[in-house]
């Protein structure tokens, strides 16, 4: 025969035993991470380039995503610097995308990190550096085409 305070007790730790499974099962995604694509207002090509658009744009291109709450795999971009170059003519020599003869294309130098967050760790790929080319499609909307490696990044993993 069980004793009441037995059965009490037996509830108690598998209570707190399911409450501490429930914190380990966390993940430190932070807020404010983009759901993709992001919507944009038709521009013609040769349209001046709006830095933080490019930003955002480059954080979808990255595979920034949420996650529902309880699971893991949330990835966060984080663009620590964007330098837009000079635009050029596109050249199918170089491009790709859907650009033709005629679309202005913007070199875009960017650095960035991804964090990948899952429940034992933080995936850190960080001091990504490359030249992204931008360019307006046919439905008026940016686009990245080609990419040119400027540095790979360190990678580390951070233990939770």
């Amino acid at each position: 025969m069980i004793h009441k305070a037995a059965v009490v007790g037996i509830t108690l730790a598998l209570s707190l035993a399911a409450t501490a499974q429930a914190q380990t099962r966390t993940t430190a995604a932070p807020a404010g991470l983009l759901e993709c694509p992001i919507q944009q207002t038709p521009v013609k090509n040769g349209a001046r380039p709006n830095p933080e658009l490019f930003r955002s744009i480059l954080r979808c291109a990255k595979r920034e995503k949420p996650v529902p709450a309880g699971q893991e795999g949330a990835v966060q971009v984080e663009v620590t610097a964007l330098q837009i170059g000079a635009p050029r003519r596109w050249s199918y020599r170089q491009d790709s995308g859907s650009g033709q003869v005629g679309t202005m294309v913007y070199p875009v130098r960017a650095s960035y990190t991804v964090r990948t967050f899952y429940f034992a760790a933080t995936e850190v790929e960080e001091g990504w550096m490359r030249v992204l080319n931008f360019y307006v499609d046919a439905f008026g909307e940016w686009r990245i085409g080609s990419e040119e490696p400027v540095r790979p990044p360190m990678s580390r993993r951070i233990p939770r």
